[in-house]
């Protein structure tokens, strides 16, 4: 069988400079499909590298650098403030229903990965899924929901009756394990390790309330919203904690996998600041994984009471 998968407008479907979740989910799935003897034709903007047996280049470098960071040939800057009106997305849109009519025939799936940003995906499929469901959005009748919970958690935002929707499934997202290997001699180098996109959304305060009350340094890793490099909103929480912040910056998967190799405890905070909706209902709750034990305990504030 034949999928035509589509990745993001504005970054590059790329596994060492993955910034963004969404963006990770589309290289696995290009792998995945691959692996089990499907053929994979993949649409993505200029540097992509995920495996495939067709690249269509569907948003050129130029684009890329105009609207992002001239200096930057491969512009990995995440825009928060993402629109269909946006350059990147119209030549998506463009040139990839352009490139799919050329390509598509009966017997063929079309993949959706960005919601409502990728309607024309499912205008030009006779069959298409939306297997990324929720994140930007929903467009399709047909959707695939990494958990149950996360499932009726869109239903309750699209305001639809509880209950399976007929043609929605759950399905985990892919991940292989042989690329985070584990040595279980190796000890703990005693820090605690915050690894994601640097945001003030993502709670890293948070984690280093952590670090301070466990008595660990605490390493911050992670793609910045503004590109390379520590933001200064992030400089200056660290700066508050003395010695006990290190900040690494963007780290590529090797040097991802090397810092929980050695971390005592891995910390994520959800859900994220950023959901208007669940700001003033959900208390945030803290995870710190032992690494060495996969254990965890768990931390909870309290619930803030309701205006």
């Amino acid at each position: 069988m034949r999928f035509h998968l589509f990745g993001l407008a504005h970054i590059p479907v790329m596994w060492d400079r993955c910034c963004c979740r969404l963006t990770t989910l589309v290289w696995n799935m290009a792998r995945m499909l691959k692996r089990h003897g499907q053929e994979v034709v993949l649409y993505g903007s200029a540097g992509s590298d995920a495996p495939c047996a067709e690249f269509v280049e569907i948003v050129g470098p130029e684009t890329l650098r105009t609207e992002y960071r001239p200096d930057d040939p491969l512009p990995v800057k995440w825009n928060r403030q993402q629109r269909d009106d946006r350059p990147a997305w119209i030549e998506h849109r463009a040139r990839g229903r352009l490139e799919l009519k050329r390509r598509f025939v009966p017997g063929d799936v079309g993949l959706i990965s960005c919601g409502a940003f990728q309607r024309f995906v499912a205008a030009e499929c006779w069959a298409a899924t939306e297997f990324i469901a929720g994140y930007p959005g929903v467009c399709h009748w047909s959707r695939v929901f990494p958990s149950a919970a996360w499932m009726y958690y869109q239903y309750g935002r699209l305001n639809q009756q509880s209950g399976l929707q007929s043609w929605d499934a759950v399905v985990p997202h892919f991940l292989d394990p042989s690329d985070f290997p584990f040595d279980p001699e190796r000890k703990p180098a005693g820090y605690l390790l915050f690894l994601g996109r640097l945001s003030q959304a993502k709670g890293v305060d948070l984690a280093m309330q952590i670090a301070r009350a466990s008595g660990l340094p605490l390493v911050v890793a992670g793609q910045a919203e503004s590109g390379p490099g520590v933001p200064d909103w992030l400089s200056g929480l660290a700066a508050q904690m003395g010695n006990g912040v290190r900040l690494v910056g963007q780290v590529d998967h090797a040097r991802r996998c090397e810092l929980l190799a050695g971390a005592a405890g891995f910390s994520t905070v959800f859900p994220g600041r950023a959901r208007r909706k669940l700001r003033r209902r959900a208390a945030f709750r803290v995870i710190v994984s032992r690494a060495s034990t996969n254990t965890y305990r768990r931390y909870s504030a309290p619930r803030p009471r309701l205006a």
